[in-house]
C-alpha cells in the first residue's frame, strides 16, 4: 500500500511538472490529475447552484416584506374603522375595499392601493377615523370653489367636493407658500382667495 501511494504520488507529480500537451492525456487517463474541463464544469456547477440558492433566498425575502406591507396595512385600516377582515397577510376585496374608503376619507385621489404618503398618514396615526370620516353634511360653496381653483392650478389632486380635507389643507399650503402668504398656513383670507381665482381665470384663458 505505501508502495502504492509513493508511485502515485510521483505519476502525480510528473503530470504537473514533466508531461504537457499530450501527455497530459495519458496522465488523466491514469488518474494523475483531473482533467480541466471536469474541474471547470464541477466550478460551473457549483455557481449555478449558489446563484440559484441567492435568487430563492431574495424571493422569499420579497414574499415576507410584501406580507408584512400587507398585515401592516390591515393592521392600521382595521384599527382606523376601515377593515374588517382578518389580518393574514393576504389581499383581497375587502382590503381594496377598505383602501378605498381610506382614500376617500383622508382627501386622496380614488384607488385601491396605498402609496408611501398614504400609508405613512395611517400608520402613523393621523388618519381620519372611519367613524368620523363619513361625507360632511354640509359641503361648503366657498370651500369647493377653492379646491375648484387649486385644481385647475395644478396644486390639488383630491375630490371637488367642498368638504374639508388633509389633501385640500396641504394644497392651500402649497399655494400660500409660493404666492407670499405662507403666514395663512392652510386657510385662504380674503386678498389669498382674490390671488387665487384671478389665477384660475387667467389659466382657463391660455
Amino acid at each position: 500500500m505505501k508502495r502504492s501511494s509513493i508511485t502515485i504520488g510521483m505519476l502525480t507529480l510528473a503530470c504537473l511538472l514533466v508531461l504537457p500537451g499530450m501527455a497530459g492525456a495519458w496522465c488523466t487517463a491514469m488518474g494523475g490529475y483531473p482533467s480541466f474541463e471536469a474541474q471547470a464544469r464541477a466550478e460551473a456547477r457549483q455557481r449555478r447552484a449558489a446563484l440559484a440558492a441567492s435568487t430563492r433566498q431574495a424571493a422569499l425575502e420579497e414574499r415576507k416584506q410584501q406580507k408584512d406591507r400587507v398585515v401592516a396595512d390591515q393592521t392600521g385600516l382595521k384599527k382606523a374603522g376601515y377593515y374588517r377582515g382578518e389580518v393574514n397577510g393576504r389581499p383581497g376585496s375587502a382590503l381594496r375595499t377598505a383602501v378605498s374608503e381610506f382614500r376617500k376619507a383622508n382627501g386622496f385621489t380614488a384607488g385601491t392601493t396605498l402609496d408611501e404618503k398614504g400609508r405613512e398618514i395611517l400608520l402613523g396615526g393621523t388618519a381620519v377615523p372611519k367613524a368620523a370620516a363619513k361625507s360632511c353634511d354640509a359641503p361648503q360653496d366657498e370651500l369647493k370653489n377653492d379646491q375648484k381653483a387649486l385644481a385647475d392650478l395644478g396644486f390639488f389632486k383630491g375630490a371637488v367636493d367642498g368638504c374639508p380635507s388633509r389633501m385640500t389643507s396641504a394644497a392651500i399650503r402649497r399655494f400660500n407658500e409660493k404666492h407670499g402668504f405662507a403666514s395663512n398656513g392652510d386657510s385662504l383670507d380674503g386678498k389669498a382667495r382674490a390671488v387665487l381665482l384671478a389665477a384660475q381665470v387667467k389659466a382657463l384663458a391660455k
